[in-house]
């Protein structure tokens, strides 16, 4: 059976065990990068195969463990868990950069206060139809 693991966060010491053949490793990386996926084979008992997950989260130090059943040509996003923002932050390379942009972004949105009573406005200069 072929399943992929997609890696949410960038870890170091990444190993993957089959479970159902005596937790031999069916992938084991020195580190992954977040957004990477890395196909693996573990044994397959009635079309699931069961590896247990072990890596360290590089931004947080947070050793991962997770156990899971997998099928054949499956994607199971690792860490399972919604990464929290603190996770995000080593994918931007300039902090400076990141804040400037949402800044631009905050600076050109119309608040909704804004865009209601732009709306009012228009609606009162509007043309009325035919009567």
């Amino acid at each position: 059976m072929k399943a992929r693991i997609y890696f949410k966060i960038d870890m170091t010491g990444v190993r993957i065990e089959d479970v159902l053949d005596s937790y031999n490793p069916v992938g084991q990386w020195p580190s992954v990068n977040a957004g990477s996926t890395k196909e693996i084979s573990p044994t397959d008992i009635g079309g699931i195969g069961t590896v247990d997950i072990h890596g360290k989260g590089v931004s947080n130090s947070i050793d991962y463990y997770e156990r899971t059943n997998l099928r054949h040509g499956e994607r199971y996003d690792f860490p399972p868990s919604a990464s929290s923002a603190l996770d995000e932050i080593p994918q931007f390379g300039n902090l400076g950069e990141l804040a400037r942009e949402i800044d631009k972004i905050l600076k050109n949105t119309p608040s909704p206060a804004a865009k209601s009573s732009r709306a009012a406005k228009l609606s009162l200069s509007a043309p009325k139809g035919p009567k």
